[in-house]
């Protein structure tokens, strides 16, 4: 099977067994990443992709065939999760029962650091 190219890509609903029989954005995320065929692309962030997976299904026809500007943009967007052995000590298994190392912390370092940044389609 020939690659194809971003631009050939047509976007449309639901899920699908290959790329043959069509792909969603996030199936077609993983197709450019030339991973195995699935909605759940590991090297896109998972919670863009529940994200990415409902907006598609949203859309009508034309309008989801703008989503392929973003597939390049997903691709490298999952992160390692944070793990207490490696947190930083203002990171605690949890959050909401402070322990004596997060007491003396200040509460702007407390606050959740991860950010998601999505560019409105109106703008691309």
């Amino acid at each position: 099977m020939k690659l194809l190219a971003l631009e050939e890509i047509v976007l449309s609903t639901g899920s699908h067994n290959s790329a043959e029989a069509g792909m969603c954005l996030m199936e077609a995320v993983a197709y450019i990443a030339r991973e195995p065929f699935s909605d759940h692309p590991a090297c896109a962030c998972p919670t863009l992709g529940v994200f990415g997976r409902a907006w598609n299904d949203a859309l009508d026809e034309s309008t989801r065939q703008r989503l392929k500007a973003y597939i390049p943009r997903m691709i490298g967007t999952v992160r390692k999760p944070v793990t207490t052995r490696h947190a930083p000590p203002h990171i605690t298994p949890h959050p909401r029962a402070p322990t004596e190392k997060t007491r003396d912390v200040s509460p702007d370092a407390r606050k959740n650091t991860v950010r998601c940044c999505i560019i409105p389609l109106t703008q691309y």
